[in-house]
């Protein structure tokens, strides 16, 4: 499947299989430590999930400069298993390091919520360490608890 229109500056849809493949890998590489559970293939799998026609959950957002994609977030029906019977969540928030401290992820975070109001009636995250960034977004902590060892907070939005 290939991009239908390219995306020079800004955010879209991720819709290829070979950049659902190259952010899986990145996803993995940068969360490998923290979620030991967490598997190439699945991550891969929610990516690729995404991409066929009329789906609205798993869905992948993607930042592109100069078509190059630099940062992304995906709405999943879960990110955290023991909190399963909660859901969408946002999750895969990435912005590659060069392109990091310049709005990308404030603005794909907000378009991921955007398209999340179109689709649920709440949204939630998990965080160790951008809880404040969050609540300056109009989140709110719904618990905290520990994740694979670390202090964690369960967040929420509701459009």
């Amino acid at each position: 499947m290939s991009r239908s229109i390219p995306i020079s500056d800004g955010i879209g849809v991720l819709d290829d299989v070979e950049e659902a493949e190259r952010i899986a890998r990145l996803i993995h590489h940068e969360w490998e430590r923290d979620n030991p559970g967490e598997t190439l293939d699945m991550c891969r799998a929610d990516l690729i999930a995404g991409l066929g026609p009329g789906i609205a959950i798993p869905r992948t957002f993607v930042y592109r400069r100069n078509q190059a994609i630099v940062g992304w977030a995906s709405i999943l029906e879960t990110d955290l298993f023991s909190h399963r019977h909660l859901g969408p969540w946002l999750a895969n928030m990435i912005v590659l390091p060069d392109h990091r401290g310049q709005g990308i992820a404030r603005a794909l975070v907000r378009h991921a919520m955007d398209y999340a109001a179109t689709v649920s009636d709440t949204l939630y995250l998990y965080t160790d360490n951008l809880q404040t960034h969050y609540l300056s977004l109009g989140w709110r902590v719904v618990e905290t608890l520990e994740v694979d060892g670390r202090p964690t907070v369960i967040m929420s939005w509701q459009p």
